[in-house]
């Protein structure tokens, strides 16, 4: 069935999806992959919604359904990479400071000593 109002939300949102594509090739081959997909998708669903092309929809969900395999791959790389501090999936990480921040259970810098106070309930010394 054809809707623009629905075809403008999908246009709307293949524009999202597209600044973090470009953003994601910042991060790792999985989430270029995820973000590409889903930008590909709502593109689809766009085209399909403003022409009511039944098929062009049908397409735009297998694309969506592969979007989702990658993102949960991704999200289980990043998981186990974290747990186990060494990559467990392989994924292209090629972030540096993704690295740094595995190693040091995601803190990218130290962490905020906070000194108890002198008896003062609920008072913390730098306040």
């Amino acid at each position: 069935a054809k809707s623009d109002e629905i075809g403008i939300w999908f246009a709307l949102l293949a524009a999202i999806s597209f600044g973090a594509l470009l953003a994601s090739f910042a991060q790792s081959l999985g989430t270029v992959l995820t973000t590409l997909f889903t930008t590909t998708a709502c593109i689809l669903a766009s085209i399909a919604m403003f022409h009511g092309a039944f098929r062009v929809l049908q397409g735009a969900g297998w694309v969506l359904f592969f979007a989702g395999i990658f993102a949960f791959y991704t999200a289980s790389a990043w998981l186990l990479e974290y747990q186990y501090m060494r990559p467990i999936l392989p994924f292209n990480n090629y972030n540096v400071y993704n690295n740094f921040a595995v190693l040091n259970r995601g803190m990218l810098f130290d962490p905020v000593v906070v000194n108890r106070g002198l008896g003062e309930p609920g008072i913390m010394k730098g306040q």
